[in-house]
């Protein structure tokens, strides 16, 4: 064997380990993505009454007060597998607007949004000294609904990652570009009177009522929403993992 074949020889093994290298970071990667990768918690000390039990390998990147937050090179994905497992170990307080935790051993109540951005992924906790009250109007920070639901007509919520808020075509009107749990990415029209209740890289759950007998012809984005009526949007803390897929009124 001549001196340039071993040294090709040599370059292309070399080439070859590279290429499974990547190919194996781009695996975890993917699965991360699609699916998380869990890790075990961490604490963050935010005072002398406060320690937070949240994912690993996060950082502190704005803090107001009892909201703070945190941002992270990991997957969505990952990052709600982890707070799914975390609040098991709490109580779950249920109000109108949200979902809050109880951490019964630390005395304190927490709850959580996740959003999606370019480069890095970012987690808003809201804390509350003791147990959560859902008639504690001063702690609650909620999206109110703005339409108060009727109780004879039926209604139903879909969770939505909202991608992109602009002007409409009118003042009383705004384009919403959001998607579904499928992966399906359309943007619909909606009051501009929600302008001020949905943000881009968010997930929220949108409440439908049924007005009259008006149903869809197909069980997607656009027709959902020309064919019933928004009556409330709340963010959502079951993103990726659970997201409310309710069925249509019919």
């Amino acid at each position: 064997m001549t001196q340039k074949k071993k040294k090709r020889k040599v370059k292309q093994s070399v080439f070859n380990v590279i290429f499974l290298v990547l190919l194996c970071i781009f695996g975890i990667l993917m699965f991360d993505m699609l699916f998380g990768i869990p890790f075990s918690r961490k604490n963050y000390i935010l005072d002398q009454k406060i320690t937070l039990e949240l994912p690993k390998y996060m950082n502190l990147s704005k803090r107001e007060n009892e909201k703070n937050t945190f941002k992270t090179y990991r997957s969505v994905a990952s990052i709600s597998k982890d707070m799914k497992r975390i609040r098991k170990d709490y109580e779950k307080i249920t109000c109108p607007t949200k979902n809050y935790y109880y951490n019964s051993k630390q005395d304190y109540t927490i709850t959580y949004q996740i959003n999606r951005g370019l480069i890095w992924n970012y987690m808003t906790v809201w804390y509350y000294e003791g147990k959560k009250d859902c008639t504690d109007s001063k702690k609650e920070n909620d999206i109110k609904p703005i339409v108060t639901p009727s109780v004879e007509n039926c209604r139903f919520t879909r969770t939505y990652y909202v991608e992109l808020v602009k002007s409409g075509s009118s003042k009383s009107k705004i384009y919403v570009t959001l998607s579904d749990s499928n992966g399906i990415t359309e943007t619909v029209e909606i009051p501009e009177v929600w302008i001020g209740s949905i943000t881009p890289y968010t997930y929220y759950d949108f409440t439908f009522e049924q007005l009259g007998n008006k149903r869809v012809n197909k069980d997607t984005i656009d027709q959902i929403f020309s064919s019933y009526i928004v009556v409330n949007i709340a963010l959502s803390t079951d993103t990726i993992t659970n997201p409310r897929q309710d069925a249509v009124c019919k």
